[in-house]
């Protein structure tokens, strides 16, 4: 365990669960502030606490040197030590790990997520967990489950704080799918397009999650509640990518199927491009229904416009009717880890002095 002794007790603590590409893109950031130090972190392994200056390089090497994963072991050590702003990272997509939120609120540690699971639970179990962070005094902050480091929930939030109601939102909520869509062109493959995006780091390891459409209708759910909606995971209406008979079997099976299926694909792209419109996979939200699924929208059309990895966000409220458009990067390690450096910061910013 971390000896407080060898470390500035002034300083805040960062407990990180995860060591993916998004953990390892964001301790490379936390050296610029001599304030934060990395005091735990645990993945599905291993986990180690840490009594001296973490170089990020060394971090494998702590996890190899460490003991074996056990969360409610991890949440009891970090509960024992006495530094006066503690920080728990989650930055996995671990039900798991999703579930202690409301215990670290009651042992008085805020939480910073990435991960969408405890926001797109019941809504039951949403209420309760911002009831319980709202008493405790400990702050929570996710708003990389929707849009990687763009300001979306923080933005709708705000508009709400400010006595606005916002109306509707119709967005590109996935940058692996909006790269897939606006990258397609009848002459390379669906196969090569999706194989080139997992290896980009554009996809989960799994790419059929992504093209599930399953992670949009999440992230439509985190909005609609930001929205003020009592919206339920079975409220949302989505439709995957691809049918849902080629996500069946292994991933080889799904990449032999997604073969066959190439030719009706390219004959939806080449209808759409016939009516100069462009296929693109969007969310609409509003008070009538929550949808997500691929659409032919006008090539002019503020959506369709949308290019690569990048996110946009339209937002219609009743003070700003002609829209709100937050637009950017929406997919990849890097600007993830920005989003979640940024939620820390805002966690934290009352103790840092700039």
């Amino acid at each position: 365990m971390v000896k407080e002794s060898n470390l500035n007790s002034s300083r805040i603590a960062l407990y990180v669960a995860g060591y993916g590409n998004v953990a390892k893109e964001l301790l490379k950031l936390l050296p610029v502030r001599e304030k934060f130090f990395l005091a735990a972190i645990i993945n599905s392994r291993s986990m180690a606490f840490i009594d001296t200056e973490a170089n990020p390089d060394i971090i494998e090497e702590l996890l190899d040197k460490g003991s074996h994963a056990n969360l409610e072991h991890f949440i009891s050590e970090i509960s024992k030590q006495k530094f006066p702003v503690k920080v728990f990272i989650d930055c996995t997509a671990n039900r798991e790990v999703a579930s202690v939120y409301g215990e670290m609120a009651l042992r008085g540690i805020s939480v910073v997520s990435c991960n969408k699971i405890a926001f797109s639970s019941s809504f039951s179990s949403w209420l309760e967990l911002r009831r319980i962070f709202e008493n405790s005094g400990a702050s929570l902050h996710y708003e990389t489950t929707v849009g990687a480091a763009l300001p979306v929930v923080y933005t709708i939030q705000n508009l709400i704080k400010g006595g606005d109601k916002v109306e509707r939102v119709e967005a590109i909520l996935s940058g692996t799918l909006n790269y897939l869509l606006s990258s397609y062109n009848g002459t390379e493959s669906l196969r090569s397009l999706i194989i080139r995006a997992k290896s980009l780091g554009y996809t989960e390891p799994d790419p059929r999650l992504d093209l599930s459409g399953a992670d949009v209708a999440r992230k439509a759910l985190i909005l609609s509640r930001e929205m003020g909606l009592k919206t339920e995971p079975e409220d949302i209406t989505y439709r995957p990518l691809l049918p849902d008979s080629l996500y069946e079997g292994s991933l080889e099976d799904f990449y032999n199927k997604l073969d066959d299926y190439e030719e009706s694909f390219k004959k939806l792209y080449k209808e759409s491009l016939s009516r100069g419109e462009r296929l693109r996979y969007i969310a609409r939200i509003s008070d009538c229904s929550c949808t997500t699924g691929f659409e032919s929208l006008p090539a002019d059309h503020q959506l369709a416009l949308t290019e690569g990895t990048d996110n946009k966000i339209i937002i219609y409220s009743r003070d700003y009717p002609n829209s709100i458009t937050i637009a950017g990067a929406g997919a990849g390690s890097r600007q993830t880890a920005a989003g979640v450096y940024n939620d820390i910061l805002k966690t934290v910013d009352k103790f840092i002095k700039t």
